[in-house]
């Protein structure tokens, strides 16, 4: 069980590592459709695949509060 938790950390520390040169590379306020802008172009790819990171933020944050009213952390 533990591995599966250290290939989650690698996993995350790739992803933010990632984020952080893409921030030290294209400066700017945009964040990751910025850099898909940037890598696509300013056309229809690039703005189809920033639906992507949003329905996946909203994904996580409603499975979090889903194990919080499950598990009675949430009161």
């Amino acid at each position: 069980m533990w591995v599966l938790f250290v290939a989650a950390g690698l996993v995350a520390f790739l992803s933010a590592y990632s984020f952080a040169k893409l921030g030290v590379t294209y400066p700017s306020a945009g964040g990751p459709a910025e850099y898909l802008v940037r890598g696509f172009g300013d056309n229809v790819v690039s703005g189809g695949s920033n639906v992507l990171p949003w329905m996946s933020y909203v994904f996580a944050v409603s499975c979090l509060a889903g194990r919080r009213k499950r598990f009675g952390w949430l009161r």
